[in-house]
């Protein structure tokens, strides 16, 4: 009952903040997972663990300007997740970043082909980081189906990027006292200062490299970029002309090849501040050109799940519009 008021509550609160909100569903929830493994080498232990998460999809509909895809609809979201209930964010804070989102979005208008910096927010950074967690999986290393294999030990990102995968940090998303293997997990840097340092491998897939598992057999446990010290603002402010990207689809990230393309939105800066909305184009580069192109990483990590990134700045890539 009280996750049902608290669905209604998160749906009543964003229709209250703006007229044209159209709501296309508000959801509470709450699972529980128990794990038990046991292996003939002697091994025999369980875990539990909960997740809670809240959210809304909201939409509008775009009444802007004539030649500004006048009549369409725009959507977007947002959410919530903790692994206690009581942790979730407020139904107000929710349903607030879900309506900045959606409203933002009116009034979008199709972008010059050029070529420009590139602000990743924090959920396309995420999605970015996902493809790179694809990337150094061991599966596709010893089938060589990744851009990276062969790589390790090699500059493959600026000398910014960190990424550090940590399956045992406390009451975060990914944690677990041991893998699918029943092998102790452990922290480890995939990336260290733009230097591919570790894949991350189960025992089979360690064997067929010639190595030794990392504990990451079921896949990463809380996989992350590292923040800086910037505000995305600040970051922001120093560009002329630029993409904030907000959004991003399709199947163009490719970690086989190592090429990227993707349909997306986002808005546009000029003159170091936010301006209009923009979508109907595509964005486009490779994985490495990506990170080697990051020059500015945010504070703003924000654990919404296993994999996790803040805002970063990539000094250059090709947007396809007009």
């Amino acid at each position: 009952t009280d996750k049902i008021e608290k669905a209604m509550a998160l749906e009543k609160s964003a229709l209250a903040l703006d007229g044209r909100i159209i709501s296309d569903g508000a959801s509470c929830s709450t699972a529980v997972m128990a794990r038990a493994f046991a292996n003939s080498l002697g091994f025999c232990d369980a875990y539990r663990r909960t997740v809670s998460r809240i959210d809304i999809s909201c939409a509008a509909r775009d009444e802007a300007a004539a030649g500004r895809n006048t009549g369409k609809k725009q959507s977007s979201w947002w959410f919530s997740t903790s692994i206690s209930y009581s942790g979730l964010d407020p139904v107000e804070k929710v349903a607030a970043r879900a309506v900045e989102r959606t409203i933002r979005k009116l009034g979008s208008v199709k972008p010059m082909t050029c070529e420009v910096p590139v602000v990743f927010d924090p959920i396309t950074a995420r999605g970015f980081l996902s493809s790179i967690a694809g990337a150094v999986t061991g599966s596709h290393i010893y089938k060589r189906s990744s851009f990276l294999a062969d790589m390790l030990g090699e500059r493959i990102g600026s000398d910014m990027i960190t990424v550090i995968d940590d399956p045992l940090m406390h009451g975060r998303p990914g944690s677990r006292p041991f893998d699918s293997e029943g092998v102790l997990p452990r922290k480890k840097t995939v990336i260290g200062g733009g230097v591919l340092e570790s894949y991350l491998l189960s025992s089979y897939q360690a064997r067929k490299l010639g190595m030794r598992t990392t504990g990451n057999a079921g896949g990463p446990g809380n996989l992350y970029i590292e923040p800086g010290s910037a505000a995305p603002e600040d970051i922001i402010s120093g560009i002329d002309n630029g993409l904030y990207l907000t959004s991003v689809s399709g199947p163009g990230a490719n970690w086989t090849t190592g090429d990227y393309s993707q349909g997306a939105q986002g808005i546009w800066i000029r003159g170091g501040e936010l301006a209009e909305p923009v979508s109907e184009f595509t964005i486009t580069g490779t994985f490495l050109g990506m990170l080697r192109g990051i020059s500015a990483i945010c504070s703003d990590l924000d654990w919404m799940g296993p994999i996790n990134s803040p805002t970063f700045l990539v000094d250059s890539m090709t947007v396809s519009g007009t």
